[in-house]
């Protein structure tokens, strides 16, 4: 029997400044929840592009990982995408897409501790940086600073996010929207199939939770694709896209206010907003379904 089932997400607050008792809320469906991003930056929450002029947000692929780790699954090495396969990725398209992805699965293995095989990925990353022209990122530095800090987790997440940001900030300076906008597709499609195939495993509610706010993040990689639909390599990336979009229209968000808090000696409102959601057990297996096969067609 299919299930349709709420879950309440984090309270949700927005401090507002306003000599004028001006209230603004802020309610959504996939912000930064400050309980589950400890060991985690700023600049390590979100992943960020730019394409045509137009900046896009979504969720950094470690925050879904470290989510993966609170569920007590054990480290699951057949779920990834194997490293030695990046020499088999020999289009542009197909080599960013699986920096990406292999990026996903390396903030996976770090949060597991799983050394040698942060390695092995971290090179295989390199190799297709250099592939691509965009080494700088993946430098012997980088490679340096990330042998010597295997036995720091968190050095080894930060090192991950300073490579990956220097790598946007180049696309972005070069005027390569595409590549970095390939970058971070290929990231948020590793985890959102990392994070169901966790789920078939656990049934956890925060990665269910997690699987469902991506509704919202799935729209802004659409539109990070959606403007090189025309080539061939895009379009069926696309379309896979826009048909897992459907499945996901009829997961629901409902926002309900609750009371609000004010400090007159500051001039501060806070407005607190709780966000439940509803997905079923149908919707979350057709999720599963369409994301694998996505997958498959990115990193085969």
């Amino acid at each position: 029997m299919d299930m349709k089932l709420k879950f309440a997400m984090p309270l949700r607050s927005a401090m507002v400044l306003s000599a004028f008792s001006l209230f603004v809320t802020a309610c959504g469906s996939d912000e930064n929840k400050e309980n589950e991003n400890s060991l985690l930056s700023d600049s390590t929450k979100t992943s960020i592009v730019k394409v045509n002029n137009e900046i896009f947000s979504i969720p950094s692929p470690i925050q879904t990982a470290i989510l993966i780790k609170k569920s007590g699954v054990a480290f699951k090495k057949n779920i990834l995408n194997p490293a030695e396969k990046a020499e088999h990725y020999t289009s542009n398209f197909s080599k960013a897409i699986n920096v990406g992805a292999f990026g996903a699965d390396l903030g996976y293995i770090a949060i597991y501790d799983q050394k040698q095989e942060a390695f092995r990925y971290m090179k295989s990353i390199k190799s297709l940086a250099e592939e691509l022209g965009i080494s700088d990122a993946f430098n012997a530095d980088i490679i340096e600073r990330f042998s010597k800090n295997m036995n720091n987790k968190d050095s080894l997440l930060s090192l991950i996010s300073v490579a990956y940001r220097t790598t946007n900030a180049y696309l972005k300076n070069n005027e390569q929207h595409d590549i970095s906008g390939l970058i971070v597709t290929g990231g948020w499609i590793e985890s959102l199939y990392l994070a169901t195939e966790i789920y078939n495993l656990s049934s956890d509610a925060e990665i269910r939770n997690r699987i469902a706010e991506q509704k919202t993040s799935l729209q802004r990689v659409i539109n990070i694709v959606k403007p090189y639909g025309e080539k061939a390599e895009y379009a069926g990336l696309m379309d896979n896209l826009q048909k897992l979009s459907i499945t996901y229209d009829s997961v629901h968000f409902n926002n309900t206010y609750v009371q609000s808090t004010t400090d007159a000696s500051k001039r501060l409102t806070i407005i607190n907003c709780k966000t439940e959601v509803e997905i079923s057990d149908k919707q979350i297996k057709d999720i599963s379904e369409e994301i694998k096969s996505i997958r498959k067609q990115i990193t085969e």
